[in-house]
């Protein structure tokens, strides 16, 4: 608890100047402008965790592992897979325009997608690798790091970005891509060093088949998971156009305080939940984690609306966004229910049956799609977000009943 409080003091700092500057945002940005950078934001986010292959899981498997030489040659295998295997495919896309099909699947709407295409690409080699850097501090338990590392980003980001808005007087997209980019790009240069200087120089092909062996199915989960994340997000521009999604994309940014805590809770209880050799000791933790957290995070929500509710009857929100007050409910429900799935999501990496993830995956993003284009059209951002929380509640219920079922056979 003292090393979480460490990691979540900073985390709520960051988060709180988020929140305070979210209403920069809306009045240095139109509507529409909030929205499709909200909706780019969230593919280039969701493309990367796919382009990781899930080698950032096997880097945090794997690190309590191997010791001191061997533990470098792994983190320097695992990240030399990462970028040989990225740089062909992102240079190929490049090369053969792949990505002008994907963007006209994903945009019903017409978008200036060739001034945003080269900030695109790099922002997925940033983000994928950016990842790896912060997977490395959670393995290695460097909670200064991780601390220094969310201030800049809360701090240095947003100052940088904000002053070039406030400056600029063309496409606001754009120019918050491209600062936002400039900024994260130097943070990785920086914290990377770290990284580096960890690794030994050596290619070991028995560890590359065994990060694989774990990556490859979380890359497929993380794939179903981009269409789990991106199918509201889709359908809600397809029918409701951007000032919509602006106004969804908001409430999802809000609701990600609950992402936040999550976050830095699993920071600190990753090493420790993968270095416990008792799978029933893990077991009873997470249920003594669930039974506290729940409560807590209900009220804090129930704060969080409020104060919603407050700013924009002083108009802080904008009119035009006042109904994120009414959307939020569904969407904190979602995230606390996310939150738990995840703890029992460790259990599978635990045991490394990652093809379970995969399999519920499937399962629970069919059911999203269909539940998705039942309700949009009928309900707009309000059926997204019951179609999540319909979703999230069976891919809870999934991941429950067999991580317990997984530590029962463990114990037989």
């Amino acid at each position: 608890m003292k090393r979480f409080s460490r990691i979540l003091s900073v985390d709520i700092i960051a988060k709180a100047s988020g929140f305070i500057l979210l209403p920069v945002y809306l009045k240095l940005m139109t509507q529409a402008e909030f929205g499709l950078y909200g909706y780019i934001f969230s593919i280039i986010g969701v493309f990367a965790l796919v382009l990781n292959f899930g080698l950032y899981v096997a880097q945090i498997r794997l690190y309590p592992v191997y010791d001191c030489v061997d533990r470098g040659a792994m983190l320097f295998t695992v990240n030399a897979l990462l970028g040989g295997a990225l740089s062909v495919l992102l240079i190929g896309a490049f090369l053969c325009r792949a990505d002008y099909a994907i963007v006209s699947f994903l945009f019903s709407h017409q978008i200036n997608y060739e001034a945003y295409r080269t900030l695109v690409f790099l922002s997925l080699i940033s983000t994928v690798f950016a990842l790896m850097v912060h997977t490395y501090f959670i393995a290695s338990e460097k909670i200064k790091l991780i601390q220094s590392n969310n201030l800049a980003k809360a701090f240095l980001v947003n100052a940088v970005v904000i002053y070039f808005l406030f400056i600029s007087s063309g496409d606001a997209v754009y120019t918050r891509l491209k600062y936002v980019f400039i900024s994260e790009f130097a943070l990785l240069i920086f914290f990377g060093r770290f990284l580096v200087k960890k690794m030994r120089f050596k290619f070991r092909f028995d560890i590359a088949k065994r990060s694989l062996k774990i990556g490859i199915p979380i890359m497929l989960s993380a794939f179903f998971a981009m269409l789990y994340n991106l199918s509201d997000r889709f359908f809600l521009e397809k029918y409701s156009g951007f000032e919509i999604l602006a106004i969804y994309n908001l409430g999802v940014t809000i609701a990600g305080a609950i992402t936040i805590l999550s976050a830095s809770f699993q920071i600190v209880y990753l090493p420790l939940f993968f270095k416990e050799k008792d799978p029933v000791i893990n077991l009873k933790n997470v249920k003594k984690i669930v039974k506290t957290a729940v409560p807590g995070l209900l009220l804090l929500a129930g704060g969080i609306i409020f104060v919603c509710w407050c700013m924009s009857r002083a108009n802080i929100i904008g009119k035009e966004y006042q109904s994120v007050v009414t959307l939020l409910p569904f969407l904190f429900i979602y995230s606390i229910l996310q939150m738990v799935t995840q703890l029992y999501i460790n259990f599978l990496v635990y045991f490394e049956v990652m093809y379970m993830i995969v399999l519920v995956s499937i399962v629970t993003n069919a059911i999203n799609i269909m539940a998705n284009i039942i309700l949009i059209p009928r309900f707009s951002i309000y059926g997204a977000a019951s179609a999540t929380v319909i979703a999230t509640t069976i891919s809870f219920l999934a991941f429950f009943f067999y991580a317990k079922k997984r530590v029962s056979l463990a114990m037989s």
